[in-house]
């Protein structure tokens, strides 16, 4: 079921005029065997949302358990900057196979996403205009640079989508026109069926402004 996020920001969009606003998201996977070694995240902190997305290296139980003990530390650890807990939790994973990740903080009053990326792993705005993230060459637990926060805008209408690679990053609106119109229930479960492979796990992040 899609899930609904309902704020109440003190100013929306910079207008001095209190509204409400909502967000729709969901996310979707598809495990490659019995467990996946992707997992997703969306957490409310009032004003801010924490999202995330963590890719174990490889697939199977030890990439299962690599990912969930990377967003357990990411949630415990979520009140750190962002750079500062990618390089913690680059720590935490030292002397394993590692993975990827993204973790953001979203603004209520803004729509600004801060962000970290570090490895393949996907972000990107659909709207007017279109945005990719810029991820860092790495991986966390193994090698990594000093990461690096960046910032998106989204406004009303936008998507959000975080996919790990067992999704191709080859898809636009020209090929998956109703992504500006549907709920993110459907948007993230068509990325799957569409453009996920089927020699990984998929795990797909989708907020609609």
């Amino acid at each position: 079921m899609t899930q609904i996020l309902m704020w109440e920001p003190r100013s929306l969009l910079g207008s001095g005029e209190a509204g409400k606003f909502m967000l729709d998201y969901y996310i979707a996977e598809r495990a490659l065997g019995r467990v996946n070694g992707d997992t997703g995240f969306v957490r409310n902190e009032g004003n801010q949302l924490f999202i995330g997305l963590v890719d174990g290296a490889g697939h199977g139980p030890e990439a299962y358990t690599i990912a969930q003990a990377s967003r357990n530390f990411l949630e415990e650890n979520r009140n750190q900057e962002l750079p500062a807990l990618m390089s913690q939790l680059h720590g935490e994973l030292l002397g394993g196979r590692g993975g990827v990740a993204i973790v953001g903080k979203l603004d209520s009053e803004t729509f600004q996403l801060r962000y970290v990326g570090i490895g393949n792993i996907f972000l990107q705005k659909v709207g007017n205009p279109s945005e990719r993230a810029v991820t860092q060459d790495g991986v966390i637990g193994y090698q990594m640079r000093l990461p690096r926060e960046r910032t998106m805008l989204f406004s009303g209408g936008d998507v959000l989508i975080m996919h790990t690679d067992g999704i191709t990053s080859q898809f636009d609106r020209s090929n998956f026109p109703e992504i500006q119109t549907a709920d993110a229930q459907t948007i993230a479960k068509n990325l799957i069926r569409r453009f996920g492979g089927h020699n990984d796990d998929a795990t797909c992040v989708v907020i609609r402004f």
